[in-house]
């Protein structure tokens, strides 16, 4: 393909969700982690559940755009990795749009329940929603996280529940007072009739219907007695739920045929213009300019997503000239504030 030409690829969901546990990535021949100048997970509960509502009702959710490695920038796994299984030298590219999509198609391929880490946030659909004409979702994502283990209310903005509604949350629990040290695996969002963990949903596929939800009935059956698990037992074993189990399944089916275009931006773009080696000479002086070309294109690219601006974009503009220093910002940032506000 030329060099003047954008190279298109297209990658099934579960292989951007592997590019957070890079370590497990085989025969792929993109693999993309975050450079330092990408900022951190700014995504809301609401957003990711919405994104997945659209992707299983099979719209488009934009491409995502790579480059070969910068040399100049550190790479690093998204949000979601909990393997421990990091490795650069299974880097072939850098993602400069598209981490927050890549942090929500990753989480619901995270098994909650598996791993020695736990997870800071689960991904979990409700199997038994009842559609609602005040909403626009054809399906109710539920994003559980460290900070609100019982999920989110219903609507589309998914506001925070009622305090009432905590109260029965830690009830259901067995919960007298909320704890940070908490795990996620003995939560679930409350605002769902019959929730899941989806990552279920997506390692379940079998030829056919009936096998698909027999295979996941007897997972539930595994593991810690929970209210959520007994309401996932009634449905599944409610004859009158048999169409709504056969709609699912079907859309599972589809979403593992899903592909997401991958637009690969050509060297030539952060190479100097001609010219400009009049006024910058030198090598490091060319480098910089380099750095310069991926500050232009990176704020470009983000102009049209959430907002990239005032901290943020100060703070990706700083790692972008000194990746080193994300770290020790990083370390400092814990637990105090957002490290783009230490900044």
């Amino acid at each position: 393909m030329s060099e003047h030409k954008t190279i298109y690829n297209f990658l099934p969901l579960g292989q951007i969700a592997a590019w957070q546990n890079i370590g497990n990535v085989s025969d792929v021949r993109i693999v993309a982690a975050l450079p330092s100048l990408q900022r951190g997970a700014v995504w809301r509960p609401g957003q990711i559940e919405l994104l997945w509502d659209s992707i299983m009702r099979g719209f488009p959710i934009g491409a995502f755009v790579v480059c070969e490695t910068l040399t100049e920038q550190i790479s690093r796994a998204g949000k979601i990795d909990r393997s421990g299984n990091f490795s650069k030298d299974k880097i072939t590219h850098h993602l400069l749009d598209g981490q927050q999509r890549a942090n929500a198609i990753a989480l619901a391929f995270d098994d909650p329940f598996e791993g020695d880490k736990p997870p800071a946030a689960v991904l979990w659909l409700d199997l038994d929603w009842p559609r609602s004409e005040s909403s626009t979702r054809n399906y109710l994502f539920r994003v559980t996280t460290t900070a609100h283990p019982w999920g989110y209310a219903r609507d589309d903005k998914s506001s925070p529940i009622s305090t009432s509604g905590i109260r029965r949350a830690l009830v259901n629990f067995g919960w007298k007072v909320v704890k940070d040290d908490r795990p996620l695996r003995e939560t679930w969002p409350v605002e769902a009739d019959v929730p899941v963990p989806f990552a279920w949903l997506l390692t379940e596929k079998k030829e056919t219907c009936n096998g698909y939800w027999e295979s996941l009935r007897k997972r539930a059956g595994a593991g810690q007695e929970v209210k959520w698990k007994e309401k996932l037992f009634d449905w599944l074993e409610s004859p009158e739920k048999r169409k709504e189990q056969k709609t699912i399944f079907d859309t599972i089916c589809q979403v593992f045929s899903y592909k997401v275009p991958i637009l690969e931006v050509p060297s030539r773009a952060f190479t100097t213009s001609s010219g400009q080696e009049d006024s910058i000479s030198n090598e490091s002086s060319e480098k910089h300019q380099n750095i310069a070309n991926v500050e232009h294109l990176f704020q470009r690219l983000n102009s049209a997503g959430t907002d990239l601006g005032g901290e943020e974009l100060i703070y990706s503009m700083i790692k972008a000239y000194w990746p080193k220093v994300e770290k020790t910002i990083e370390d400092l940032a814990t637990r105090r504030m957002p490290a783009s506000r230490l900044v």
